[in-house]
């Protein structure tokens, strides 16, 4: 085919459109610039995943859920772990290592029932002009300084000892706000019920009014059985005990207890 019938051709098939050869390619670099979207778009997919994941495994926001509010301030999951994780292990150890669901509902309960007790005393003794003075510092400071022996007597770290014994999210901070807080609402408690007087005429008409709730009493319980025992026959068969048996029985129960 001479030159000039070839570029005639070309110039014919131009024409009429892309020839099969420059469609094919057409088509593979189309495919190609999909997959480097798909790939782009699925490692940004994927990026994004693993560091939500990474963010919640972190912690951040189940530890800065918050459990209770007094007064103005709000009380997290952190905060809660204080009151709660103490006797959480405690049961725990009691039994073995293991707490029911009821009893740590109850011990949660608990936690938070001392949680607001001591926030709302401290929130009183702020108000009431108290301040962190110098006993409440050595206190918070030798408590620390308690809690920190634990951690190297028990062959451990400080902050893995907190996180033991008062929550995963707990950190030396925290503690020491806790303790704070603690101390200052003791101080607060104790100054008030000093101050307070009553006379005998008082304190007998408030214990007249809640003789239920102030009284307690200690008592031993036994448990004796006055059920008759089956017997069996000869066959091996079971035979219950008649009522003669039973009321027997029960008499014999009565007079031993």
């Amino acid at each position: 085919m001479s030159a000039s019938r070839e570029k005639k051709q070309r110039q014919v098939s131009t024409a009429n459109g892309p020839s099969d050869k420059q469609r094919r390619e057409m088509e593979e670099a189309q495919k190609a610039r999909s997959k480097t979207i798909l790939y782009t778009v699925v490692g940004i997919v994927i990026a994004v995943l693993v560091i939500a994941l990474l963010v919640w495994n972190s912690g951040i926001f189940e530890k800065n859920k918050v459990v209770a509010t007094v007064g103005d301030q709000d009380y997290t999951v952190t905060e809660l772990g204080f009151y709660f994780y103490p006797s959480y292990n405690y049961m725990a150890n009691l039994f073995g290592g293991t707490v029911d669901a009821d009893t740590a509902a109850s011990i949660r309960q608990q936690a938070l029932d001392s949680l607001h007790q001591y926030a709302a005393l401290y929130t009183a003794a702020l108000k009431d002009g108290y301040t962190v003075d110098d006993n409440i510092q050595a206190q918070v400071d030798g408590s620390v300084e308690q809690i920190r022996n634990y951690a190297a007597q028990n062959g451990t770290t400080f902050s893995v000892y907190l996180r033991s014994s008062y929550g995963p999210y707990m950190t030396e901070k925290v503690l020491r706000e806790c303790l704070t807080q603690q101390a200052v609402a003791n101080a607060y408690y104790s100054d008030h019920a000093d101050s307070l007087t009553y006379d005998k005429a008082q304190l007998e008409s408030y214990y007249d009014e809640h003789k239920d709730e102030l009284d307690s009493f200690t008592y031993s319980a036994a448990f004796i059985n006055g059920e008759a025992v089956s017997s069996t026959d000869a066959d091996g068969n079971t035979v219950d005990p008649t009522d003669a048996e039973k009321a027997t029985a029960m008499s014999v129960a009565k007079a031993t207890a």
